[in-house]
C-alpha cells in the first residue's frame, strides 16, 4: 500500500503547493480567534504540595462509591484506590501513592466501594437516609433526578472547596451549575470519565507520505475545522483494490463506527439543545439559524459517502473489516471514536498515530468540544446524607488537588507513551479534549426525551431534519425544563 500512497502523494504534493501559494499574503481579519493551547502538568515534588491546609483526621475513612465492571476494565472507577502491594501499572501506582500520602500525612484513608450497579446502590442509600459514602461516582445520566429531590450537597457550599484550583474543570462546572448551585461535576480526580470521552485519531505515517502535514499543528493554530477535515479526507481517499467504486478494500479519508460519532461531531461544531438564561437555568435554543447552520456544516462530512466510511451504513460494524480494523490495517487516514481506543491502538498497530479533538465549526469557535459517555462515563456528587460535611469537603478538595500531578498526570503519560505516539503534542490534544466536554442538560438527562428523539430521527440521516424534530418535541421539553427549575427552586 505504501507504493500506491507514494504515487498519490506526488499529485497531492502539487495540490498542497498550489494551495500554499494561494494562501500567501491572505490577511486574517478575525481578531477574535483564540488559538488552542495548553500545558502539560508538572510532576516535580514541589508541585505535588496541595494548597489546602494540613489537618490530621486520625485515620478517618474517605468512603467513595464507584463502578465495578470486572468484565470491562475501561468502565471501572480505576482512579479511586488500590488494595495491597504497590501496583505495577503506572496509573495504579500513582493512585496507590496518592492514597498512601493522604493516609500518612493527613490521616485520611481512601476506601473504594465498587459496585456493579452503583446507581441503584446510591438510590437505596439516599432513600433510606443512610450515611454510607462521602462521594458517589455515578453515570452522568443518573445525577439530575437525585439533585431535583435534594439528595445531593451543593459543592460550592462545602467547606475547603477551592473551585479556582487547577484541579477543577471550569467549563464543566459552568455547564453543570444551575441556579448558582453545583450538585454534581467532574475534575482531574476523575479519570475514568476521560477515558470515555470522544475524539479522533489519525495515521501520522500515512499523512506524512501523502504530504498532508502534522495534523496537531492545525489543532494548535485553531484551524482544525470541518472544512479542514473534509479537505484532508479527500486527499486520503483513493482506490486500492483496482475495482470500480470505493469499497472496504480501498483507502478512506475518515472512518466511523457508531451513530454516537455523529452526536460527538454535532456537539463538536457547537450544536446545543440548551443554553442558560439570566436566572441560571437552562433554556431551549430551538432550531435557530445558527444551530441549523452548524448541523448543516457537520452533514457535509457525515453524509459524504465519497470520503467517510460508516459501519452502520455499510453493515460491517462487527465484521473483521469494520472501521477500526480498517484503521489498524492502514486503510483509513482518520478514525472517529472513543478515547479508550487509545489502549487498543497502541498494542495493535505498527505505524505512528496521533490523537485529535473533534473539529470546530469554523476558526472563530474558541474551544474544541466533545461529549461524555452518558452510561459508562462518570461524574461525582456528595450525598446529602453525609453527617460530617466538613470532612467530605476537605477530603474531596485534597484528593482533587493531589490527583493533578499524580493519577491525572500518570493517566496522560500512559496514553502518550503508547506505541509510537509519545510526545507533548498528544498530551496537549488530550488536555484540549478534557477541557471542552459538553454537559448540555437536555443531552445528559434526556429531558423530555429530546436526546433520544435526536438520536433516532436525526443521527445518520443524509439531510438536516432537526427543525422538524425540534418542533414536534418543543412543548414536552419546555415542560421538563420547568420541572427542573421548580424542583431546584424548592430546595432553596
Amino acid at each position: 500500500m505504501k507504493k500506491l500512497i507514494k504515487l498519490v502523494s506526488l499529485i497531492l504534493a502539487l495540490i498542497m503547493i498550489v494551495a500554499t501559494f494561494a494562501a500567501c499574503g491572505k490577511k486574517d481579519d478575525d481578531d477574535s480567534k483564540d488559538p488552542a493551547g495548553t500545558k502539560l502538568p508538572q510532576s516535580d515534588d514541589d508541585s505535588r504540595i496541595p494548597d489546602i491546609e494540613v489537618i490530621d483526621w486520625g485515620g478517618t475513612e474517605y468512603r467513595i462509591l464507584g463502578k465495578d465492571h470486572s468484565q470491562h476494565d475501561i468502565f471501572t472507577s480505576f482512579e479511586v484506590w488500590r488494595e495491597g502491594e504497590v501496583p505495577e501499572d503506572v496509573v495504579g501506582k500513582a493512585v496507590w501513592e496518592r492514597n498512601q500520602d493522604m493516609s500518612l500525612n493527613y490521616g485520611i484513608n481512601v476506601v473504594g466501594y465498587l459496585k456493579q450497579d452503583c446507581n441503584s446502590v446510591a438510590s437505596l442509600m439516599l432513600s433510606s437516609g443512610e450515611d454510607m459514602y462521602e462521594l458517589m461516582l455515578l453515570s452522568p445520566e443518573a445525577f439530575n433526578p437525585f439533585a431535583m429531590k435534594g439528595d445531593l450537597c451543593d459543592i460550592y457550599e462545602l467547606d475547603y472547596i477551592n473551585i479556582e484550583h487547577e484541579a477543577w474543570m471550569p467549563y464543566s462546572n459552568e455547564q453543570l451549575t444551575m441556579g448558582d448551585r453545583l450538585y454534581y461535576t467532574t475534575n482531574k480526580f476523575l479519570i475514568q470519565d476521560k477515558n470515555r470521552y470522544w475524539g479522533m485519531f489519525y495515521n501520522r505515517d500515512m499523512a506524512n507520505e501523502l504530504n498532508l502535514g502534522h495534523f496537531e499543528d492545525f489543532v494548535f493554530d485553531g484551524t482544525w475545522t470541518i472544512d479542514k477535515v473534509i479537505e484532508l479526507a479527500k486527499m486520503g481517499t483513493f482506490e486500492l483494490d483496482g475495482q470500480q467504486g470505493l469499497g472496504k478494500r480501498d483507502n478512506w479519508g475518515v472512518c466511523s463506527y457508531e451513530y454516537y460519532n455523529f452526536v460527538q461531531l454535532a456537539f463538536g461544531v457547537g450544536f446545543r439543545f440548551t443554553d442558560f438564561g439570566a436566572d441560571g437555568y437552562p433554556v431551549l435554543l430551538g432550531a435557530n439559524n445558527d444551530i441549523m447552520s452548524r448541523l448543516d456544516e457537520m452533514f457535509r462530512l457525515t453524509a459524504n459517502t465519497d470520503i467517510l466510511w460508516n459501519d452502520e451504513r455499510y453493515g460491517d460494524m462487527s465484521a473483521t473489516d469494520s472501521s477500526v480494523k480498517m484503521f489498524y490495517s492502514e486503510r483509513a487516514l482518520m478514525l472517529i471514536g472513543s478515547l479508550s481506543t487509545l489502549q487498543e491502538i497502541g498494542s495493535m498497530v505498527d505505524f505512528k498515530f496521533g490523537v485529535l479533538p473533534n473539529p470546530k465549526y469554523n476558526e472563530r469557535q474558541d474551544m474544541y468540544y466533545t461529549i461524555p459517555n452518558l452510561v459508562n462515563g462518570s461524574l461525582f456528587g456528595v450525598p446529602a446524607t453525609v453527617v460530617d460535611k466538613m470532612f467530605a469537603g476537605y477530603a474531596l478538595e485534597l484528593i482533587s488537588e493531589k490527583s493533578v500531578n499524580t493519577s491525572y498526570y500518570a493517566f496522560i503519560e500512559k496514553n502518550c507513551k503508547l506505541q509510537k505516539i509519545y510526545d507533548e503534542d498528544s498530551a496537549r490534544c488530550l488536555e484540549l479534549i478534557y477541557e471542552g466536554v459538553v454537559y448540555d442538560i437536555a443531552f445528559v438527562s434526556d429531558i423530555g426525551g429530546i436526546g433520544t428523539t435526536f438520536w433516532k430521527n436525526v443521527v445518520g440521516m443524509k439531510t438536516n431534519t432537526y427543525k422538524r424534530i425540534y418542533g414536534s418535541n418543543q412543548s414536552r421539553v419546555e415542560t421538563a425544563i420547568k420541572e427542573i427549575k421548580d424542583a431546584y427552586a424548592a430546595l432553596e
